[in-house]
């Protein structure tokens, strides 16, 4: 990953035929801040994105001071969040029970002594489990039938007898229970969608505009490492602050997934005519997704309001 400064857009507004407007001057050296609307300030709900150097598994939040830009929006018009959540269905079988018996029963140490408790349980423990709960064991005896043999021989006796139990179960009507049971997996990373519906009223606020756009596909897309051709740099980061954000959420560091742009948003083409060869949308859509890099968890819910 890059460890120096990141590379700078050069941005639409800076080869203007009016170097001379207000907007030009402030971006004549890659400017670390954008804003729309031109007096966001006087609005009382907006946001910044924080764009940063990307750091693997960034949990923290990044300080507005290091940031390399920061962009200005105003709050859009739905914002959520989810927290979502893995989980397995699976045949825990008389071992598992087994072993979650042995679990439940007070082991102390950590997870190091319950595997190790797990990998200690005995045919003893089985076979105490199995008469407790009944005929469930029985393919699992076909396969210690099989295992007592050996090699090829073994493998083919522990099938025989096994599709002898299967069958003498079905010709009886019943069927072994495989102690289902619901095993959590990993929680989801979570993914924002935002949308703004973007309206010039000048020239100005065009050129900030396209500004805007131009830095969100910059910091979105990787480069190509310097030092070698077939290798990408990772794309900058994005972290989100709102104000007012008391009763709201923290999101952590993302990146950034999708930059969708529709230069016709009232659906049908409309221009502003700055001069006889000039002309810009009235309306842009900007549409963008992002996802985080960390996980939530109980801590960074407590710590970091996420």
């Amino acid at each position: 990953m890059p460890v120096g400064a990141a590379p700078q857009p050069a941005f639409p507004s800076q080869s203007r035929n009016d170097p001379k407007s207000p907007l030009a001057k402030s971006l004549a050296k890659a400017p670390r801040e954008l804003k729309y609307p031109l007096n966001i300030e006087e609005l009382d709900h907006w946001m910044v994105f924080k764009v940063n150097h990307p750091v693997f598994r960034r949990k923290d939040d990044f300080q507005k001071k290091n940031s390399i830009r920061l962009i200005y929006l105003p709050m859009p018009m739905n914002l959520g969040t989810q927290y979502s959540h893995d989980y397995n269905t699976e045949g825990l079988g008389i071992a598992g029970i087994a072993g979650a018996a042995a679990s439940a029963a007070g082991v102390t140490g950590g997870i190091t002594s319950i595997i190790d408790q797990a990998s200690n349980i005995t045919k003893k423990d089985l076979q105490a489990v199995t008469q407790y709960y009944g005929l469930q064991a029985g393919t699992d005896a076909a396969m210690a039938a099989g295992a007592a043999l050996g090699g090829i021989p073994g493998a083919i006796a522990g099938a025989a007898v096994g599709q002898a139990v299967k069958g003498a179960m079905a010709g009886a009507g019943i069927a072994q229970n495989p102690y289902m049971a619901v095993m959590y997996s990993q929680p989801q990373f979570r993914e924002y969608s935002f949308s703004w519906r973007l309206v010039s009223k000048s020239r100005r606020e065009t050129q900030a505009i396209e500004d805007i756009i131009h830095a969100f596909k910059f910091h979105a897309a990787p480069g190509v490492n310097s030092k070698n051709k077939h290798f990408f740099d990772y794309p900058e980061q994005f972290d989100m602050d709102f104000h007012h954000a008391k009763h709201l959420f923290n999101p952590a560091p993302c990146i950034c997934k999708t930059v969708q742009v529709n230069y016709h948003a009232e659906g049908q083409p409309l221009y502003h005519a700055f001069g006889a060869d000039e002309k810009s949308p009235v309306s842009v859509q900007l549409d963008l997704s992002f996802q985080e890099v960390s996980i939530v968890t109980k801590d960074s819910i407590l710590k970091s309001n996420r």
